[in-house]
């Protein structure tokens, strides 16, 4: 096993730490692709999320595989631990060093996204806490803080990641990746669906303040 003071002290390490995000994220359910919700192919088990699907279960308590809020947070936690560990990461050497903080930045916008496009408006959570700690139950931001956040961190990995990788990293996020991201999200931001949809009025927080945008934004 590892701690955390001997991964981070350790380039290779630390760079298998980052690596890691390229396994997080969702693509279908699995084993139960996406195309057994049409009339692709057939899903022929009841247990796979397809079914519920398939049959009219699905509901807002039971997302099946389309519920990806503890695991996208549990990633997001990771890269708040990367994040944490600064000081031992800004030893290892140029130019690793900024395209490991790039990738790191990269998936977290990217989680974040992720998340805003299923439920809106989400907590923006960017450190870590302990568990007594009293600022843990962070309240639901609104839809345009996030998109903020996201295009804000989209563009900081942008300018931390190289133009391309070659060789053994061919493949690896880049600044063309980074602003290709960020420009889905303001395309997604400029949406009727999200930018002044009077049908979301009912959707505030405890005080009553709209989560989604109720006034349509041309500049948008």
């Amino acid at each position: 096993s590892y701690t955390e003071d001997g991964i981070f002290t350790d380039a290779n390490l630390t760079e298998s730490y980052v690596t890691m995000n390229y396994t997080k994220p969702r693509n279908g359910w699995s084993r139960s692709s996406l195309r057994f919700v049409c009339d692709e192919s057939m899903e022929n088990f009841n247990w796979a999320s397809a079914w519920s699907i398939n049959t009219g279960g699905l509901a807002p308590d039971q997302l099946g595989g389309l519920d990806i809020w503890s695991d996208y947070y549990a990633n997001i936690k990771n890269c708040n631990i990367f994040f944490s560990n600064m000081d031992k990461v800004e030893t290892i050497d140029e130019p690793r060093r900024s395209w490991l903080i790039g990738e790191a930045t990269f998936f977290r916008a990217y989680y974040y996204m992720e998340l805003v496009n299923n439920y809106g408006g989400v907590p923006l959570i960017t450190r870590l806490f302990e568990l007594d700690d009293p600022e843990m139950m962070i309240k639901r931001n609104t839809y345009e803080d996030c998109v903020d956040f996201i295009v804000s961190e989209f563009q900081k990995a942008s300018e931390l990641l190289p133009e391309k990788f070659a060789g053994e990293n061919f493949g690896r996020v880049t600044k063309g990746a980074a602003l290709a991201m960020k420009s889905r999200m303001l395309l997604y931001a400029a949406s009727p669906l999200a930018n002044g949809n009077t049908e979301m009025a009912d959707l505030t927080d405890d005080k009553g303040n709209s989560l989604i945008s109720q006034e349509y934004d041309e500049s948008k």
